[in-house]
């Protein structure tokens, strides 16, 4: 199993993930009206520490893909993209939907719709069949 770093900015949560070698899954949180350009460097650096890793010790990265915040996925992104550009790694990308959807265990031939608040009176909409 890999090392993943994963970050989610697409809503008002950011969230920093890691996927460690032994099966852990380690995530730290930070609430903020849509701080994420200050927020998302210091939110990795904090948890890397803690868990006492570097970003040489990262395997894969990934990233949510929206839909949500234009400006919060093109934050993400640019963090990406900076840290493909120092050390070449295999990248995965979600919706946020999908991935809602990932941990759910459902009868075979179940179907399940996720509705996540927009703004603006609009709803992002997915409808799965298991």
């Amino acid at each position: 199993m890999k090392t993943i770093l994963a970050f989610e900015t697409s809503t008002a949560i950011l969230c920093v993930a890691l996927g460690t070698r032994d099966g852990k899954i380690r995530e730290l949180r930070s609430r903020g009206a849509f701080q994420h350009s200050e927020n998302l460097i210091p939110l990795v650096d904090r948890l890397l520490k803690r868990e006492r890793l570097s970003l040489a010790d990262i395997d894969a990265f990934a990233i949510d893909r929206g839909p949500g915040s234009f400006t919060g996925l093109r934050i993400g992104m640019s963090l990406l993209k900076g840290l493909l550009a120092a050390r070449k790694r295999p990248c995965y990308g979600g919706t946020s939907l999908d991935i809602i959807t990932a941990p759910m265990v459902l009868p075979e031939g179940s179907r399940l719709g996720v509705l996540r608040d927009a703004r603006r009176g609009k709803i992002y909409s997915r409808f799965y069949r298991f």
